[in-house]
């Protein structure tokens, strides 16, 4: 029986390897087929040596719905090794999954289902207390591609692993166990070809059909793909402008600020400059008018009052004189006096004697030809220190009045 077996399996073999060789034409695979193939089973179990095996496989594959064909098939092989045989007769039924591509002849598949097989096991290679033939439940898993070759005609090529809910397909005589207790499976390798035995009736104008619907989808697929890329392209070239507009934009935000800088740094220079002269006039003892800026304050360094009181003392005269001369050489500009004092005593105080320590130099201002209108006068207390009045050096620069030129 296996000597037939095997000439059987080599006839399907050699016949599936002539009919691949022929050129597929544009034919839908469609329609109930009947199909045989031959092939090769291996065992995968715990045993080091699992050895090929010869087998035929019977097949009929139908529709079920697009890119879904019904498989039923049965089998008739054996796995061996070294110290195991069994032949196995095996019955499922699966479900093939067929992805759409492009040529409607060629039709890739992977499926799944359930089957039960009957197993015969040589009972040298048998543990006594084992059956030594049963049913058992598996689960096939396959990957193939079936061809068409004619209207009715297919080849089909595969390979399968099988997974049973049973270890006891193959035994240990010597320990009279199953082994490791991992359940028994085998792997299947098989090529054949098949007929269409109804529903497959489709003429070569409706293929060709088929063929060209197929094609003009591709081809729409691909003008797609290049508008996309075209406006993949016009996208990436708005944000290259963007970018560069935003490049010299900062660029001219850059400048813009390099040159406020500039002029600050000018205007400090003066500024420093003026302080210089102003500090040079009032050395030399002779009333000289001040340098000012508008939104900038000079401290009238010089001013000193009575201890604790807003009592001007006459050796203030010189810089109050600075003062008064710079507001008669400038009669378009307008000041505002301000007093400050350090943190020593209270804060509400402090405030006080700031406010009216300014209101005594306006005054001083004021009677000495000034028009009042032109003056005003704030106490700001302690705050804004110029020193750290931690200090004594730090409290005397708190301590002072400002001549803040408003307009």
């Amino acid at each position: 029986m296996k000597q037939r077996l095997q000439i059987v399996v080599l006839a399907v073999m050699i016949m599936a390897a002539l009919f691949s060789t022929q050129m597929f034409g544009q034919y839908p695979i469609e329609g109930v087929r009947l199909g045989v193939e031959g092939g090769v089973l291996r065992g995968h179990t715990d045993k080091p040596d699992d050895k090929l095996s010869e087998a035929i496989r019977l097949y009929l594959r139908h529709d079920i719905v697009v890119n879904l064909d019904g498989d039923l098939a049965g089998t008739y092989g054996g796995i061996k090794g070294t110290d195991y045989q069994a032949d196995l007769w095996t019955a499922d039924y699966k479900l093939l999954y067929k992805p759409p591509i492009f040529n409607p002849c060629v039709e890739p598949y992977v499926g799944a289902g359930v089957g039960i097989a009957y197993y015969f096991a040589n009972h040298w290679f048998r543990a006594p207390s084992f059956d030594k033939s049963s049913y058992v439940g598996y689960i096939p898993v396959i990957a193939g591609i079936e061809f068409a070759i004619t209207d009715y005609l297919q080849f089909d090529i595969n390979a399968s692993f099988n997974y049973s809910s049973s270890d006891a397909i193959v035994t240990y005589k010597s320990t009279n166990s199953q082994g490791s207790g991992i359940n028994d499976a085998w792997w299947g390798a098989f090529a054949g070809v098949s007929v269409t035995l109804w529903g497959g009736s489709v003429t070569r104008e409706k293929a060709e059909m088929r063929a060209r619907e197929l094609a003009l989808a591709e081809a729409r697929r691909i003008q797609d793909s290049i508008k996309a890329a075209a406006e993949v392209k016009r996208m990436q070239d708005s944000i290259n402008a963007m970018a560069e507009a935003l490049r010299l934009k900062e660029a001219k935000i850059a400048e813009a600020l390099r040159i406020q800088d500039s002029i600050r740094a000018a205007a400090l220079a003066q500024h420093i400059k003026d302080s210089i002269d102003n500090a040079a006039a009032l050395r030399s003892k002779t009333p000289v008018a001040l340098k000012t800026e508008v939104g900038k304050a000079i401290v009238l360094e010089g001013v000193v009052f009575k201890s604790g009181s807003a009592q001007i003392t006459t050796a203030s005269n010189l810089i109050l004189n600075s003062a008064r001369k710079t507001l008669e050489e400038n009669p378009e500009i307008t000041v505002q006096i301000q007093g400050f004092t350090d943190n020593v005593g209270k804060a509400k105080t402090n405030l006080k004697l700031s406010q009216k320590r300014a209101e005594a130099v306006k005054a001083w201002l004021v009677k000495n030809g000034i028009a009042a209108s032109r003056i005003t006068a704030e106490g700001y207390g302690d705050t804004n220190p110029r020193g750290d009045n931690r200090t004594a050096e730090g409290r005397q620069l708190n301590r002072r009045i400002e001549f803040f030129r408003v307009k």
